[in-house]
């Protein structure tokens, strides 16, 4: 399996393997974690992290990456065979084991996208996973968390690309325009923060849980433990987001009629979709 040989290899890079544990059962879930990772950073820099030394730090990374996507997969099977042998797994440990994969999966994969900003490994800065975060208004997950806490992960950031495009084409455009070098500072600190957040509000009602960032999923999960609906807990959270975007849009639109001189400011939301329309 590319990186792996058998299961005593696979195990260096991942806790709660127990060695009775054949390594033919993980193949489909390893298969699964390569192709979770390929979309992620293109097939050319998959085969480049291939002809690195074993100790390289992007190629242990990697390996990391593989093995707790494959064990977090793999996981619901391996719990069934516990509980049938009567090893019975709890629902709490089932979870923490399930949130430690994903954790580490994470951390492995932000050290790969990383390595590749800093290295350029196989044609990085010229593929279209990276041109395409050029062109965003926010270009790294560092420059993201400034705004809105997301763990500083590259991996998700990588994950968000499409929404901070769609958010930006749908909703910021036709508020400010098109950014320029000569946007003013306070503004554009005001545009990318409803920008962050929208992205966020339908991040948490389009990915599933185990795609949000740690300190999201933890939040989440304790919402759903007092409430014991994930979708009312997602809307509940979407509709905040909201109200912390709307405000924002309406402090750009403020400042920008100001700054056009028009200190009479009258802003319209009213919309063709709606079935109502305000009047003030």
């Amino acid at each position: 399996m590319d990186f792996f040989n058998d299961i005593y290899d696979f195990r260096g890079f991942v806790n709660g393997v127990e060695a009775s544990l054949a390594f033919e059962e993980l193949t489909p879930s390893i298969r699964a974690a390569q192709k979770k990772i390929i979309s992620t950073i293109g097939v050319e820099r998959w085969n480049a992290i291939k002809e690195l030394e074993a100790d390289n730090e992007c190629s242990v990374a990697i390996k990391t990456a593989i093995a707790n996507c494959a064990m977090e997969k793999y996981l619901v099977f391996w719990s069934t065979t516990r509980n049938t042998a009567e090893q019975k797994l709890y629902k709490y440990q089932y979870n923490e084991l399930k949130d430690t994969y994903i954790t580490e999966f994470w951390a492995s994969m932000d050290l790969v996208i990383d390595y590749l900003d800093t290295n350029n490994l196989g044609g990085w800065k010229t593929s279209p996973e990276y041109v395409q975060r050029q062109e965003l208004i926010i270009k790294s997950a560092k420059e993201f968390n400034y705004f809105f806490q997301i763990d500083e992960s590259s991996y998700f950031f990588s994950k968000i690309m499409f929404l901070l495009r769609k958010v930006s084409d749908d909703s910021l455009k036709s508020r400010v325009g098109e950014i320029t070098d000569q946007t003013p500072e306070s503004l554009l600190k005001k545009i990318k923060r409803a920008l962050c957040y929208e992205v966020m509000a339908q991040a948490v009602m389009l990915f599933d849980i185990t795609e949000l960032p740690k300190s999201l999923r933890n939040d989440i999960t304790h919402e759903f433990v007092k409430q014991g609906s994930m979708v009312q807990v997602r809307e509940k959270l979407n509709a905040s987001l909201m109200l912390d975007v709307n405000k924002y849009y309406s402090e750009i639109e403020s400042e920008i009629k100001i700054a056009a001189g028009n200190t009479e400011v009258i802003l319209n939301r009213n919309k063709e979709s709606n079935s109502f329309y305000a009047t003030m």
